[in-house]
């Protein structure tokens, strides 16, 4: 009789360990399943970039120096670039309304994973800047030097700086020069993103 109440009591323990291993097992599933969302949910936060603050600071850093003074418009942003109106998230666009200046400053969340093709569009803009290069002599080199950097899903056309006063435009030392202009923009975008 002993016996039969020690293998019965056996039975009912392992039987008791696969219910507690199942119900762990399970719990252990539903919380990787959260973790998994949620590490998602944090990518896709990582990929987008707060534009704001970093404006401010390449303003701050450049002062007088920053020329862009009209901001553009969702629509006016899309004919200037050829950017997607639907790929765009949120934006900063502003250029120099003065007829002398080509200062451009475009920063732009994509929506998920259309970075890529806002990217190709900003160079396919500075494309045509280059060949229309000529029609503002004085800004040959900026234009030249001019940008495109994308992070994650943040793209930025950059086409900023000092004035550059060396007399020919063309040469190495003017392009040099607003090269190192534009490296400072980069500088500031890394510095503010961390």
């Amino acid at each position: 009789m002993k016996t039969f109440i020690t293998t019965k009591g056996a039975e009912w323990e392992k039987t008791k360990v696969r219910k507690i291993f199942i119900i762990s097992l399970t719990i252990l599933v539903l919380i990787y399943s959260l973790v998994a969302c949620t590490a998602k949910e944090s990518e896709v936060e990582a990929n987008v970039l707060d534009i704001k603050p970093i404006h401010e600071a390449i303003k701050e850093n450049f002062r007088d120096d920053y020329l862009p003074d009209t901001s553009l418009t969702l629509e006016e942003l899309v004919e200037l670039t050829g950017v997607e109106k639907d790929s765009i998230d949120e934006f900063i666009a502003e250029v120099s309304k003065n007829e002398n200046t080509v200062d451009t400053f475009i920063a732009i969340n994509t929506k998920r994973d259309t970075s890529y093709d806002a990217a190709q569009k900003f160079l396919k803009y500075k494309e045509k800047l280059d060949e229309d290069a000529l029609k503002h002599p004085d800004n040959i080199a900026k234009i030249k030097a001019s940008k495109v950097v994308r992070k994650g899903d943040t793209v930025f056309f950059i086409m900023i700086g000092k004035p550059n006063t060396i007399e020919n435009q063309e040469s190495k030392e003017a392009i040099d020069f607003s090269e190192k202009e534009v490296k400072r923009v980069e500088a500031v975008i890394n510095e503010v993103c961390g």
